[in-house]
Formats: C-alpha cells, structure tokens, sequence
C-alpha cells in the first residue's frame, strides 16, 4: 500500500534502521537517528543500485513521488544507457597513487 503524509510524519524511529515501502522501487529509510531518506532501488546490469531522492521534510512525498518518475521516464534512462551514469567515476592517471595504497619504502640496505 503507498505512503502517505501523515504516516511519513508520524513514522518513529527504532533501534535499527528499517524501510517503509512506497512502491515501484521507493522507499523511505529511517534511521535511529530519526533522520528520514527517500530511496529509489532499481537494477542495472544485473546488479541492485540505489538512487538517493532526497531527506524529508526537505523533500515531502509528492517530491520524491516525481522525482522517482522522472528518473523512471528520463530520455535516457539510467539503467538503458551502456554506462552507470550514477557509479561512473572519472579516471585518474594510471601514474598517480591510489588512495589507501601502501607506501614502499625503496632504501638500499
């Protein structure tokens, strides 16, 4: 059954995170914290990705209500095109150290 305001208003929060389902994918995640988030799940090459919306009360029902359709309906649809518009990264040279590399250390013994 979809959501309504009311019940996104009046949702408590738990010792754990927990969903509330929408439907066609959104859903609203609350937080022990209390903090609310609108999600969209959907799959692109076989694979669960998930779309943030948006926090409410910042973005009410009926927002992320289109913004879920829009992302749904968009001319070039994010789980149609060859690339995870989402995920995609820009490439760093493949000279330059990554993050979290260990450093060796090169001294004559």
């Amino acid at each position: 059954m979809p959501l309504n305001e009311l019940a996104v208003k009046k949702t408590p929060p738990k010792s754990k995170p927990y969903k509330l389902a929408d439907g066609n994918g959104m859903f609203l995640l609350v937080n022990p914290t209390g903090s609310k988030l609108w999600r969209f799940k959907y799959r692109f090459g076989g694979k669960e990705k998930l779309l943030a919306l948006g926090i409410y009360p910042e973005v009410t029902l009926k927002d992320a209500r289109g913004k879920r359709d829009e992302a749904r309906t968009a001319p070039t649809l994010i789980w149609r095109t060859t690339t995870d518009e989402i995920t995609t990264r820009p490439q760093t040279s493949p000279d330059a150290p990554r993050r979290g590399a260990a450093r060796r250390c090169t001294a004559a013994t």
